[in-house]
């Protein structure tokens, strides 16, 4: 029997998801009690030395990972590649870790649920259309023209095959094109909706993470928006800490543009706003039409040179007043993320002769055990969908 390793790079990868630097998980462990130091934590995150069994159970405490998860490897060839996260300047570097780590295991779980599933295809990898390649050191970011990005946005329309005007669901038509959506449940840690890559089994699948819980419908579909033209605009292989505050920014700006021109495209938008663009509480009415915030709207409006930049800031100084940027019309409720493609994927899989045991050994067999909270969490499921029924032994009257 071969006899198993302990992998560091697994220890890591539950220390960050749960966002502990290693004197957290010191800490940590020996309130259990277990003495541990941070340079012994270190020694077993880069495979030096391998921890005792009594040890491993304390990261099993600790962590909330089951014992083989330490000791599993994947069943799959893959590479993450950088998260785009909206808000990098403004979050703790603890913080981005963590959430890269959680999308990382949702991807994971999709590589597992994608053998046994028949997901869309993602319908991004050859594009019939020219984006401008920012890998290539010739191109700058400010020569990414906003023509580009709205030819960009006008195309993928066509390719995607949108019908004209609002698009319905930014969730369902992501996901119907191959890429992935999750959730964040909290935006107390200043983190925004972002995006991550992987290469699986040589395949690409992108995932959107938004962050629900406050935000209104409309501002969810801008983020997936945004999301979106990261995902097409930007390469995914540099390091984007690396980036300048100038080049960051530009790139959001970008995203931006990509947003706006996709949800409110040009030609029908500029014929619904020039009935009324100054009148404030016509952009009322807009937003039941094209479901997106009034603020957008009014930017949308001055990019187009609909309103110029004095009647924009007249306007935004009203909306204001109004207290509509804290809360604007017909926002009633914070956006609910409705069942993802990954959820419905286990579901359909529980509704066809699958139990939650089986799947639970099929991520166990492809080399990814965890428990079933934590996929329910990753992958927006009701509590306790996969929670093991027990069975009661059959009982009958005498």
């Amino acid at each position: 029997m071969k006899a198993q390793i302990f992998s560091g790079v697994r220890l890591k990868k539950a220390r960050l998801f749960n966002e502990m630097t290693l004197s957290d998980l010191a800490k940590e462990i020996s309130a259990i009690p277990h003495s541990i130091t941070k340079q012994s934590l270190s020694l077993y995150e880069n495979g030096s030395v391998a921890p005792k069994y009594e040890t491993i159970l304390a990261f099993v405490k600790v962590l909330q990972f089951p014992y083989d998860y330490f000791f599993e490897n994947d069943s799959f060839t893959s590479s993450s590649e950088s998260t785009y996260f909206r808000s990098l300047q403004s979050t703790s570097k603890r913080i981005r870790l963590a959430y890269r780590e959680q999308a990382d295991f949702t991807l994971d779980i999709f590589s597992v649920l994608n053998k046994y599933v028949n997901f869309p295809p993602l319908r991004l990898t050859q594009l019939p259309f020219d984006v401008p390649d920012l890998s290539d050191e010739e191109i700058s970011e400010s020569e990414i023209t906003n023509q580009e990005i709205e030819k960009v946005a006008d195309q993928l329309r066509l390719y995607w095959k949108i019908p004209n005007g609002p698009i319905k669901s930014m969730q369902y038509l992501v996901e119907n094109n191959g890429i992935l959506v999750s959730q964040i449940s909290d935006t107390e840690k200043g983190v925004d909706a972002f995006s991550q890559q992987k290469t699986i089994d040589g395949s690409i699948r992108p995932l959107i993470t938004l962050a629900v819980g406050k935000k209104p419908a409309c501002r969810i579909r801008f983020d997936i928006g945004h999301e979106l033209g990261h995902i097409i605009l930007h390469p995914w292989s540099e390091n984007l800490e690396e980036l300048s505050p100038a080049n960051f920014r530009e790139r959001e700006n970008q995203a931006q543009r990509f947003a706006g021109a996709l949800l409110l495209p040009r030609n029908e938008f500029v014929k619904d706003v020039m009935v009324a663009p100054l009148d404030l509480d016509y952009y009322i009415i807009l937003k039941q039409k094209w479901n997106v915030s009034i603020q957008a709207m009014l930017y949308r409006a001055r990019q187009l040179n609909i309103i110029d930049p004095e009647f924009y800031q007249k306007l935004m100084i009203k909306l204001s007043r109004k207290g509509w940027r804290k809360e604007e019309p017909l926002d009633h409720a914070p956006y609910i993320l409705p069942n993802t493609i990954m959820s419905r994927a286990i579901q359909l899989m529980l509704s066809n002769s699958y139990s939650a045991e089986d799947i639970l050994s099929a991520m166990k067999v492809n080399g990814l055990s965890l428990y079933p909270e934590m996929i329910e969490r990753l992958c927006s499921l009701p509590h306790r969908t996969l929670t093991p029924k027990t069975s009661f032994p059959p009982l009958s009257i005498k």
